[in-house]
């Protein structure tokens, strides 16, 4: 998978520190994007369901959903790039132009079930702390349309004070090109990851921003101010703290994803932990419980299987993720109050030698849906 909510437990590992910018994502520029007066209005709508299953739909003599084998591409089920506010002005954006704030800071750190003490979770532990992440969001109050585009600087203040950490607005080329108008009325967003160790002060915090091409400096406040922990990574205890910044793009509505699982709750019915002989395929399943009062569509659903064990000196790390299309045919809705088991299948990697744990684990969703209390995870050790 493409999407940045896809990203698996080596890239967290390696790209955490915000040293490295931001990953950012520049949708295309459509004929229409090129045309003056050409215009849309932000993007409400869903993206199309992906095709149905093609297994009968039958249930197992056990009264299982079989497993099927088709893998979802991710033409299937994620949303294509959004058209952009057309340029229709060269007028860069002022500091006098916009009003800015920064909501909240939000926690990195990968969602690790309570007790869980599989291999990737303790990675996940051993790995972290893993920063926080904000987004300014800049709102143009002044009559005409201006843009932002290419480098902005940033500091820290605590206080009023300058805050001890290193800034870095190393931005990829696409970020670099990038245009953004910013309509009067309108917001544009700048993307900011801040990475531990942080024991400098706490306090009240704002973000001092020098804008691109002269725009002055913009003053944007933190609602609720938070800061990473003054603590370091088992894993890099060299590391500082960095303020990363990342390029200026459109604030758009939430568009709502093509199903809704609010409230999916999945439980594994195999066991947590279990041994297979070296390039076993193995069968497992979990139970899929609808606790609303109403039924809950599954049509279209897809689920992701990553594949992880941790590697050292002698053995290459596994660290894969497939996506599948969820057998949906013999139970396209799930009743309200009810469960169904739902059987799946994984092959052991060659690289899983005798002796060797691999942490397998499991959740519903494309890229834009990952509802909570859905993550499983099962560990199987090669004989």
């Amino acid at each position: 998978m493409t999407d940045v909510e896809v990203a698996d437990v080596l890239d967290r590992m390696r790209h955490i520190r915000a040293h490295i910018a931001p990953v950012t994502v520049a949708a295309a520029m459509t004929a229409c994007g090129l045309v003056a007066g050409c215009d849309r209005a932000p993007d409400t709508t869903a993206a199309p369901l992906p095709p149905k299953v093609s297994a009968p739909a039958t249930l197992a003599a056990d009264g299982t959903v079989p497993w099927v084998d088709e893998p979802a591409a991710d033409s299937e089920f994620t949303r294509p790039a959004r058209l952009r506010w057309t340029i229709t002005t060269d007028r860069h954006c002022q500091a006098s132009d916009l009003a800015a704030v920064l909501p909240a800071w939000q926690d990195r750190t990968p969602h690790v079930a309570p007790g869980a003490d599989d291999q990737e979770s303790r990675a996940i532990r051993r790995a972290g702390p893993y920063g926080l992440m904000g987004t300014v969001e800049a709102t143009n109050i002044s009559t005409q349309p201006c843009t932002l585009s290419g480098r902005s600087d940033a500091q820290l203040l605590v206080d009023d004070q300058p805050a001890r950490v290193e800034v870095s607005n190393a931005i990829d080329e696409q970020g670099e090109l990038r245009i953004t108008q910013v309509n009067p009325g309108e917001r544009a967003g700048l993307r900011l990851d801040w990475s531990p160790p942080y024991c400098g002060s706490r306090g009240r915090q704002a973000l001092r921003l020098t804008l691109p091409h002269g725009g002055g400096t913009l003053t944007a406040s933190v609602t609720a101010a938070s800061a990473p922990p003054c603590s370091s990574s088992e894993i890099h205890p060299e590391l500082r703290t960095f303020l990363s910044v990342g390029a200026w793009d459109e604030l758009n509505p939430v568009t709502v994803p093509h199903y809704a699982l609010t409230g999916l709750t999945a439980t594994l019915v195999s066991p947590t932990a279990m041994t297979a002989p070296v390039g076993a395929t193995i069968d497992y399943v979990i139970r899929l419980t609808n606790p609303a009062d109403a039924p809950m569509d599954l049509h279209g659903v897809v689920y992701g299987q990553e594949l992880f064990s941790l590697g050292d000196a002698t053995r290459d790390a596994v660290n894969t993720r497939s996506t599948y299309r969820l057998n949906t045919r013999p139970v396209p809705v799930l009743a309200a109050k009810a469960s169904q088991n739902f059987r799946f299948r994984v092959t052991l990697p060659a690289a899983i030698t005798q002796g060797r744990e691999l942490s397998v684990s499991w959740r519903p969703g494309g890229p834009e849906v990952e509802p909570a209390g859905t993550y499983v995870s099962f560990t199987v050790t090669a004989r």
